[in-house]
């Protein structure tokens, strides 16, 4: 407390560093025990079904989603923990929801999209002769992606989606 006031530095800004440095830890050992013992049972779990088609669909990228996705929900529910209701609008508050809010949005249309690849090669393996199963897939995953961009740019400027879209739609027809 005196060493932070010796550099001019509010004690309760430090106290923030600290809370947050702790949910950073705590996420970062949800998204250990994620990856290292819930993964390999899930793996297991999956393999050992009679189904084929969720071995296409769960593959090593999806668990690599999932143990990113873990911690930035952490992150995300315990963020607003560490701070007082009057401080929500501090800099560092605004960045820290915006930032993992993004990585969030970023994280799902990436697994979503893998979701899409992976059901379109089990579907191919069955069905060989759909040649266009990946004209199809390509096109979701493109609208896909752009709605999380669209939804990014929204939370980063903090506006509504639809009044991005609105907007889009309104300088397409001027141009």
């Amino acid at each position: 407390d005196t060493v932070a006031n010796e550099f001019g530095i509010e004690s309760e800004f430090v106290q923030r560093i600290v809370y947050l440095l702790l949910i950073l830890i705590i996420a970062l050992i949800a998204g250990i025990v994620f990856k290292k013992i819930l993964t390999p049972l899930l793996k297991r779990l999956v393999h050992h079904t009679s189904f084929k088609i969720d071995d296409y669909i769960f593959k090593d990228d999806i668990y690599k989603i999932l143990s990113r996705l873990v911690p930035a929900f952490i992150v995300s529910v315990l963020l607003p923990s560490c701070f007082d209701s009057d401080e929500t609008n501090s800099m560092l508050y605004i960045i820290c929801t915006r930032g993992i809010s993004t990585y969030i949005v970023f994280l799902i249309a990436t697994f979503i999209g893998k979701l899409l690849t992976f059901t379109a090669d089990y579907y191919k393996s069955t069905q060989p002769d759909n040649h266009y199963l990946d004209v199809v897939t390509q096109f979701a995953k493109l609208i896909i992606y752009f709605i999380a961009f669209i939804v990014i740019i929204s939370v980063i400027i903090n506006k509504n989606p639809a009044t991005l879209i609105a907007g889009l739609g309104a300088a397409a027809t001027i141009l």
